[in-house]
C-alpha cells in the first residue's frame, strides 16, 4: 500500500515514473547489503536514463539518415557513401553501448543476488568471528 501511494505521489510531483524507478524501489526494499542499496538508489535516481536517451538519440539519427538516403539519393544532392558511413558509425556506437549495458547488468545482477556462504566446522572454532 505504501509503495503504491508513494509512487502515485511521485508521479503527481514529477510527471511520470519509468520502469527504472520502479525496479530501483523494488531492489531498495529487498536490499540486504550496502552495495545493493547503492545500486538500487542509483537505479532509482535514473542514473541510466542518460545512457538510454543517448542510445535512443543514435538510433533516431540513424533512422533519419536512412530516410534521407531513400528520399533524396536520386537527385544527386547527397553523398550516399558518406551518409552510409555515418549510419554505420552510429550503429557501431549503439552496439558498443548495448554491450556495455549488458555486461553491467550482469554485474548488477550478481550484486543484487548476493552470494551464499556456508561455514562448516566444529563448535567453538571461530566460524562466527570469521563471518563477522
Amino acid at each position: 500500500m505504501f509503495c503504491r501511494d508513494w509512487l502515485y505521489a511521485y508521479d503527481r510531483a514529477h510527471g511520470s515514473t519509468d520502469i527504472n524507478k520502479i525496479l530501483g524501489l523494488k531492489h531498495l526494499i529487498k536490499a540486504e547489503a550496502e552495495e545493493q542499496r547503492s545500486w538500487a538508489v542509483s537505479e532509482f535516481n535514473s542514473k541510466f536514463d542518460h545512457t538510454y536517451q543517448q542510445m535512443q538519440k543514435k538510433l533516431k539519427q540513424s533512422i533519419a539518415l536512412c530516410e534521407a538516403i531513400i528520399d533524396f539519393s536520386e537527385d544527386g544532392s547527397m553523398d550516399d557513401l558518406e551518409i552510409w558511413k555515418q549510419v554505420i558509425d552510429h550503429l557501431l556506437d549503439l552496439q558498443t553501448a548495448i554491450n556495455t549495458q549488458l555486461s553491467q547488468s550482469k554485474q548488477r545482477k550478481k550484486i543484487s543476488m548476493g552470494i551464499k556462504v556456508s561455514l562448516y566446522g566444529s563448535p567453538n572454532v571461530g566460524k562466527s568471528t570469521l563471518l563477522n
